[in-house]
């Protein structure tokens, strides 16, 4: 078994609460980086980030309400009560039918981030694996997205 394979099994076994402590702790870090690299234009710092977010909800094609419950307090921070369940379907579904352009512009960005402070990229892949972990199996879709993150 590789490390990520460990890495991810270990994810796996995490707690509801402690997926929602790593994706809002390291979203924190995150959303500072890319308030500096835009300049503090909160609107691009909301589209970037909430683009990151749905991409990883879509990696594996599909969107669980697990899924959705771990990044819904980020979601809820930038849009307020006013997304829902739905509403984020509806994106997962969008990013699915523009998925290579979302995926590549994902993982630009990331890779931008990385070069300015490593720890961010190591941030965002955190994060990702938090997110696919959380319904208690990382996909291979999923693990073939993250280790595009990774390089």
């Amino acid at each position: 078994m590789s490390q990520f394979d460990q890495i991810c099994r270990e994810f796996e076994q995490l707690s509801p609460a402690d997926y929602v402590n790593i994706v809002g702790e390291k979203s924190v870090n995150i959303i500072q980086v890319l308030q500096a690299a835009f300049d503090n234009n909160a609107q691009d710092v909301i589209n970037t980030y909430a683009s990151f977010l749905v991409s990883v909800i879509a990696a594996d094609g599909r969107m669980t309400e697990e899924e959705y419950l771990v990044c819904s307090p980020v979601f809820e921070a930038f849009f307020g009560d006013s997304i829902d369940f739905n509403q984020i379907m509806q994106l997962v579904k969008s990013t699915l039918n523009n998925e290579a352009n979302i995926r590549s512009y994902v993982d630009s960005i990331v890779d931008a981030l990385g070069e300015v402070d490593l720890s961010i990229k190591s941030d965002m892949v955190t994060v990702a694996l938090a997110i696919c972990a959380v319904d208690g199996k990382v996909s291979d879709a999923e693990k073939r997205w993250i280790s595009r993150l990774m390089d």
